[in-house]
């Protein structure tokens, strides 16, 4: 008889470990599956978090060059947009608060050889913002040529005062960029370059004299091209800010140029961290996102990383680890109790000795 009850003990023992197992797994399984919805959770905010910054900064650019393209629009045919005008012009774009990566505005006028006289002359006699005009006044060139682009109005003054008078078709890079602008008859945005003294990434809108559209010939636009409306932007600047109202720890860096494996950080225009590696793969990333976009012809790569806090609300807090140990724990106190009933009940069913 006792020899059964034992066997009897047994096979429930096996029957409450099998549960116990059982349980085990669910929980285990539970587990995996609660975590990955949280980490799918966590994924899900950062890649929609990552596609509002990149739509932030596609508008930023499209700010940045509407704003030039305003210039346009302020220049009348008959060339009478005064220095002064300029100046209204540069604090009408400015009230409406693009970012901090617009430095200033600068008119590079084209003159001939023919006209680099009369155009210094009248330069020096303009007293629309000041009243003893600019006597000294020169353009500043290293050799004779049939034309120049001139730098003529700049705003604000003080931080372009030196380029006053300086012939940007000098230097050979940016003459490219500006012949490019004005053979296309449309806007162009520059990588950084070294403007004058200063290293800036430029937007550049070339002006008329007449209706220009695309279809007309190069000889056409440059025989009537009056000069260009230059945005000057600090790269370091330019998509300053997208991430203050944004409650997802990340970083990224915006990149000039096609994605390729040997992008170096040289490369990069923008970029906001925290005293980090930029746009480089860490091993406490949660995700990284790559992506492209082009305005102007120009093409920019961003790169997305989350940091190490991205989760903090969820999975810093363990969640599903606790769940884990919380439902193991009961699982085995099940089993206890369950062998602890088993027992009791045989005892029971047993005939005293």
């Amino acid at each position: 008889m006792s020899e059964h009850i034992y066997s009897t003990i047994r096979k429930d023992f096996l029957k409450s470990l099998i549960a116990l197992l059982i349980l085990l797994m669910m929980n285990f399984f539970s587990w995996q599956v609660m975590r990955t919805a949280v980490m799918n959770n966590v994924r899900e905010r950062f890649m929609s978090e990552s596609q509002f910054l990149k739509t932030l900064m596609q508008d930023r650019i499209k700010g940045y060059v509407q704003n030039v393209k305003e210039g346009k629009r302020w220049f009348r045919i008959d060339d009478t947009m005064t220095r002064k005008e300029f100046d209204d012009y540069f604090q009408a774009i400015k009230e409406e608060d693009v970012g901090e990566g617009m430095e200033g505005i600068l008119y590079v006028a084209k003159v001939t050889a023919l006209d680099k006289d009369s155009f210094v002359d009248k330069v020096r006699q303009d007293k629309a913002t000041t009243p003893y005009g600019y006597p000294f006044f020169n353009i500043h060139v290293s050799e004779e040529k049939k034309e120049y682009y001139v730098v003529n109005y700049m705003v604000p003054h003080e931080t372009f005062k030196n380029f006053f008078g300086n012939d940007i078709g000098l230097d050979p890079t940016l003459n490219t960029y500006f012949d490019q602008a004005r053979d296309s008859g449309d806007i162009i945005v520059t990588p950084e370059l070294q403007l004058f003294n200063l290293k800036r990434m430029l937007i550049v809108q070339p002006i008329y004299s007449g209706s220009i559209t695309a279809a007309d010939t190069k000889e056409k636009k440059q025989q009537q091209l009056k000069g260009f409306v230059v945005s000057v932007l600090k790269a370091d600047s330019l998509f300053d800010g997208l991430l203050k109202d944004s409650t997802n720890p990340m970083s990224y860096a915006v990149y000039d140029g096609k994605l390729s494996e040997d992008m170096l950080p040289k490369n990069i225009a923008f970029y906001e961290d925290s005293n980090e590696t930029v746009g480089m793969t860490k091993k406490e990333d949660l995700f990284i996102s790559i992506s492209s976009f082009t305005f102007a012809d120009r093409i920019f790569t961003v790169f997305f990383s989350s940091k190490p806090t991205l989760g903090n609300g969820i999975i810093e807090r363990n969640i599903p680890d606790i769940f884990l140990i919380v439902t193991s724990v009961l699982s085995c106190v099940m089993f206890l109790l369950m062998n602890s009933f088993i027992r009791i009940y045989e005892d029971e069913k047993s005939p005293s000795l």
